[in-house]
């Protein structure tokens, strides 16, 4: 049942009992394609297990580790006798116990190499102060603020830890439901049976965010879905959009929309609408959240919406496999299943009130890293539509690309890049040789062992900077570099950025005294575009290989494309 489920070794240790929830998190887990092979430290053994380098927890290797703190284990005395400290010892203590475990967390990390670790913020109930909680010299918030405030600081800075936002899950389904204490004095655990299935949900979630590719586009219906009414029909007064009443439903639902867009989710627009009149609203309606710029695409017309998206994802360069759909009218949803099968269709609720809801309650954005390029994505894609357009009117390929003007830069194991080239070893699929998948610590670890050598390419054109772009990795093998992953984000395939890293890789080896550069294809369901790269590169087959290449750096003749200028360091 699960021979097809993908593997992730999955390792829980915190301060109270927590098997109590494998089968809930076994269970979520196979819900999102994946098959966890689960281990569980004992009640209360996270220190000796974290401390010991012969623990069980090292030796079951896991991929992913959660750290499950609870309030009543690191501050105990400040909710057991809150008046003891003032809020700015009680402050100054929670930061300290917050420091303690940001320590162990890093200790996890170096004995469990590859693996990433969340560890849980604090959620307890300020009960024990009543009412005097804020008005009193005295606080248990201040003291749990103060702890996760420090927690998330030193995530933040410290590369494969991440914060599990627990205290903001509890919050939201009540603590009353998440906690049940006489679990705690019956089995030592803090959650009750409903809290147990959301932490479950929470970090299995999490996983599924690292493990299944982001979906990056989101492709919006208009009439009755950004706005009330029909456009046509209504005029732009007529619409229901507004800062009250059901208007402002439909404005709060553009919010999300907006605050999707600024995390670096593409959207688009595929409406059957005249031109004309969605453009009056996107210019001219003051109630209007989302403006032209917002969308890198926008479709309206009455052809039909399969259509559209096929059209905007060749305009975006992306798989149909990223796109998410929504759109109120039930025909529109079920066409787009059947002409666009591999589209997330969102089966939206009758009532607006609830879009909101249902927008921040799906999983397909999810991620827990932002770099800058996802920052940048939505206008990348503007760019990238732009420049679309502007090979349909080049008179030649070779010409186009000359018309970019494009510029890179090429650096080598550059660690201020680590975060974005682990992301991109993570989410690229289709330019990919090898699909092998590293960690911020295996790249960072890659660049410190003075046997791997990672590459990275930033490129840029007159529309714009696209980033990051593309990655080298590579081991020193005797008298060879060995290309361990070469990959390039589908953002600039077929402009040849590819042709000039490996020449760039292939200089350094020739100055490096290597004879020869190896690497293989391992080919996936997605990666075909780049089986043809070895081949076109130079490279030879390796006899009785069946992924194996070859590159013979004293007889290539590989030189850099000539419309590329590449900048020096």
């Amino acid at each position: 049942m699960t021979e097809n489920l993908e593997k992730v070794r999955v390792a829980m240790t915190g301060s109270s009992t927590l098997e109590l929830m494998e089968q809930k998190l076994a269970e979520s887990l196979a819900g999102r394609g994946l098959e966890g092979e689960l281990y569980f430290s004992g009640y209360g053994q996270y220190r000796q297990e974290i401390l010991d380098a012969l623990s069980g927890l090292y030796e079951f290797a896991p991929d992913f580790i959660f750290l499950v703190i609870d309030a009543e284990e690191v501050l105990g005395e400040i909710l057991a006798s809150p008046l003891e400290l003032d809020r700015d010892q009680s402050r100054e203590l929670a930061r300290a116990r917050a420091g303690e475990v940001l320590e162990l967390c890093q200790k996890a990390i170096e004995g469990a190499a590859g693996a990433r670790l969340f560890v849980s913020n604090l959620a307890a109930s300020a009960a024990a102060m009543g009412t005097l909680e804020g008005n009193s010299p005295f606080s248990v918030k201040t003291a749990i603020r103060a702890f996760n405030d420090r927690l998330e600081e030193g995530a933040e800075a410290l590369s494969g830890i991440f914060v599990l936002d627990w205290e903001g899950l509890a919050l939201k389904h009540g603590l009353d439901t998440v906690f049940d204490p006489r679990l705690w004095y019956l089995a030592r655990t803090r959650q009750g049976r409903a809290g147990q299935q959301f932490l479950a949900d929470l970090m299995a979630r999490t996983i599924s965010a690292s493990k299944n590719p982001m979906h990056k586009c989101l492709v919006l219906d208009l009439d009755n879905t950004l706005w009330g009414g029909v456009i046509g029909e209504e005029g732009l007064g007529g619409i229901t959009l507004g800062d009250n009443g059901p208007g402002l439903a439909f404005q709060e639902f553009q919010r999300g929309i907006q605050n999707l867009r600024r995390r670096g989710i593409v959207l688009a627009i595929s409406s059957k609408n005249n031109m004309e009149d969605v453009m009056e609203v996107l210019e001219k309606h003051p109630d209007m959240i989302l403006r032209i710029d917002d969308f890198a695409v926008i479709a309206a017309d009455w052809r039909d919406k399969g259509t559209h998206l096929k059209e905007i994802a060749e305009t975006l360069d992306l798989g149909l496999d990223s796109f998410v759909f929504m759109d109120d009218n039930p025909a529109e949803r079920e066409l787009v299943r059947q002409t666009c099968p591999q589209v997330h269709v969102v089966e939206m609720p009758a009532d607006p009130s609830r879009y909101g809801q249902t927008l921040n309650g799906l999983e397909l954005f999810d991620s827990y890293s932002l770099t800058d390029e996802d920052l940048r994505r939505g206008e990348m894609y503007g760019e990238t539509a732009k420049r679309r357009k502007s090979m349909s009117q080049a008179p030649s390929l070779e010409e186009f690309h000359r018309s970019l003007e494009m510029t890179a830069a090429i650096e080598k194991d550059n660690q201020i890049e680590v975060a974005r080239i682990a992301q991109l070893t993570q989410k690229t699929n289709q330019f990919n040789l090898t699909t092998r998948r590293y960690t911020e610590p295996e790249i960072l670890g890659f660049m410190e062992s003075g046997r791997h050598h990672v590459y990275s390419l930033r490129l840029g054109d007159r529309f714009g900077d696209s980033g990051l772009v593309g990655i080298g990795i590579l081991e020193e093998k005797g008298n060879a570099w060995h290309l361990d992953n070469f990959l390039m984000s589908c953002r600039v395939i077929g402009r040849d950025a590819e042709g000039l890293l490996i020449w760039k890789i292939a200089e350094d080896a020739r100055k490096s005294a290597m004879a020869e550069i190896t690497g293989e294809f391992l080919p996936t369901k997605k990666n075909k575009i780049a089986e043809s790269f070895f081949a076109d590169h130079d490279f030879a087959p390796v006899p009785a290989s069946a992924t194996g290449w070859n590159l013979d750096i004293s007889k290539t003749g590989l030189a850099p494309p000539q419309w590329i200028n590449l900048l020096e360091n």
